[in-house]
């Protein structure tokens, strides 16, 4: 009959000619429980079939002694066990692009890596944008080093001789060319007509915040804040227009090339809007 190995007894395995020794009891006896705890100590030696069983830890020394180099000691437990557990495969493709891959969707970042062949690039760089798996918008969430995080994971992971360009966290793009965009809704240009709520701010925010709608743009977009700096310039300008007006008025000394600039340019809108009015007047 099959025992099981942490409750075997050496009297179960010696040969019936000296099972019934007195000494042989009396050894049987005293070795049984030390036997029996090594065995049972034994378990500890099974790291991979008890991955999920084993204490925080453990997991971060075996993380040090494999050498998982993206390891964080603030990353969930779940994500550590997968870590610990992948990092073996990863040694084994480490340098390649789907290593890269492979390590940023372990943290939860869906990843695009575009290569300097498909960018028009020097060769061997390389850029990288995507967003968080369970929240496009939240490019926080790794916490406020989540960029400092997923560069240094790329950096341990991308080949030696590569170099990257820029990384990007931010909301999935939205395709203008397959659906136009409303305020608070999008119709796709498929066989049936489908709306999707964007979860945008109201109507009335954006009409008194520009800027907000100028950086969303950029999101939308792709571009690195373009919209939003221009925005920016226009409304610095036009309110400093106004302020050194207002200044000038009150017997507030102006820099003469300040405001030679400013006649220069008030001059120009009367003008233009004297024309205006000019040619909306009807001809007789």
């Amino acid at each position: 009959m099959a025992k099981e190995l942490e409750i075997i007894s050496l009297r179960d395995i010696i040969p019936n000619s000296i099972a019934h020794d007195k000494n042989v009891q009396a050894i049987i006896k005293a070795t049984d429980p030390e036997f029996q705890k090594v065995s049972q100590d034994t378990r500890e030696a099974f790291i991979i079939s008890r991955i999920n069983e084993l204490p925080e830890n453990v997991i971060d020394l075996l993380a040090w002694q494999w050498h998982v180099d993206f390891y964080e000691p603030d990353l969930p437990i779940t994500t550590k066990r997968e870590l610990v557990l992948d990092s073996i495969k990863w040694h084994r493709k480490k340098g390649t692009k789907a290593s890269i891959e492979r390590a940023l969707k372990k943290l939860g970042f869906i990843p695009t890596i575009k290569e300097w062949f498909e960018i028009g690039t020097k060769p061997h760089t390389f850029e990288v944008y995507g967003h968080y798996k369970d929240n496009d918008l939240d490019v926080d969430f790794l916490g406020p080093d989540t960029d400092e995080i997923l560069t240094r994971v790329i950096e341990i992971t991308k080949p030696a001789r590569s170099k990257l360009l820029s990384l990007i966290v931010a909301p999935i793009p939205i395709d203008f060319t397959k659906h136009t965009c409303y305020w608070d809704e999008c119709i796709w240009g498929h066989p049936e007509i489908k709306l999707h709520d964007w979860g945008l701010l109201p109507l009335p925010v954006f009409e008194h915040d520009p800027i907000a709608v100028a950086h969303l743009t950029d999101q939308l977009t792709g571009n690195s804040e373009a919209f939003k700096a221009a925005v920016c310039l226009f409304y610095i300008g036009n309110e400093g227009i106004s302020i050194i007006s207002n200044a000038d008025k009150l017997g507030v000394k102006i820099p003469k090339f300040l405001h030679g600039k400013f006649l220069a340019f008030t001059e120009d809108n009367m003008n233009k809007n004297e024309n205006e009015k000019t040619n909306k007047q009807p001809q007789k």
